[in-house]
């Protein structure tokens, strides 16, 4: 099983509860592909993620989780549906499965008790999350867009939640992000820190890495952040058997890592009501 993570805000918030009767909002955020050995969290060495590190330190820490599975779609509907793989039925990475109609996600359970609901993340052009394998049940709305990786993104995300606030209601939001997600796009800044010494044949600019494809650069949608094929032409250049390729590699996860933190960061200390929310921080799977 990999190893996870996962970090819970929710300090004397019971007790908090029974006193003030104000709505309960809920925002659980699934980082894709962020395996814990990386975040400074878990003792990292490297500057991976110091928002984390500090929304961590001030909260409750996880030390040992472990995922179902080691693929985006089992590990995520086992985690919304609190059920074992054989229980749910999605076995493996394949497109084609679907969540059966007997099992609930925790935003139907959540959405029966009165909560307004919301999924927002990576799910454009993602074939194993997307709303149409059994994700959208249970939200009220879907926004098909990562809010962590785009700022436009976040800004429509946080406006909603907002919105669901006015009603009065206690509200539940489902964030997915992939912006540790191979192909490593990190910025040049976020890179700086990790970066290495030798000459690499990896590319790691998403538009160079596209024209290398053959692209039209002017008729490709760049905010796509899920395709397999411009997973695939990344890789390519990738030498598993190269110790410095492998350096190289990590190096992009670790500047990609620190891209999602100062985004991470930038998110939730927009979140309206933060004194009134339970935030769930945590990961489907590794990264190997």
């Amino acid at each position: 099983l990999s190893l996870t993570f996962i970090v819970i805000c929710a300090t004397s918030f019971y007790f908090y509860k029974r006193i003030s009767q104000k709505p309960t909002h809920i925002i659980w955020i699934s980082l894709d592909t962020q395996r814990a050995q990386s975040l400074e969290l878990y003792g990292y060495p490297k500057q991976t993620s110091p928002f984390l590190k500090k929304f961590g330190d001030e909260n409750i820490v996880f030390e040992k989780t472990y995922v179902q599975g080691t693929v985006t779609n089992l590990s995520h509907f086992s985690m919304l549906t609190g059920t074992y793989p054989l229980k749910h039925g999605i076995l493996s990475i394949d497109s084609n499965l679907r969540l059966p109609s007997n099992i609930k996600l925790v935003s139907e359970i959540l959405k029966d008790k009165g909560f307004k609901t919301l999924l927002s993340g990576s799910l454009r052009g993602n074939p194993y999350l997307s709303p149409e394998v059994g994700l959208k049940r249970g939200f009220d709305t879907i926004y098909y867009d990562d809010p962590i990786r785009f700022d436009w993104a976040m800004t429509k995300t946080l406006n909603k939640m907002r919105e669901m606030h006015q009603t009065g209601k206690n509200t539940f939001s489902f964030v997915h992000t992939t912006m540790v997600h191979v192909p490593y796009f990190p910025t040049k800044e976020c890179y700086a820190p990790f970066a290495v010494a030798h000459k690499s044949k990896i590319i790691w600019d998403r538009e160079t890495v596209l024209k290398s494809m053959g692209k039209d650069i002017s008729k490709v949608n760049l905010e796509n952040p899920i395709d397999i094929s411009l997973m695939e032409a990344f890789l390519k250049n990738v030498d598993p058997k190269d110790p410095k390729e492998m350096e190289m590699l990590e190096a992009l996860y670790n500047g990609s890592i620190k891209c999602q933190d100062k985004q991470l960061e930038k998110f939730l200390t927009s979140i309206p009501d933060p004194n009134n929310t339970i935030i769930i921080i945590t990961a489907d799977h590794g990264e190997s």
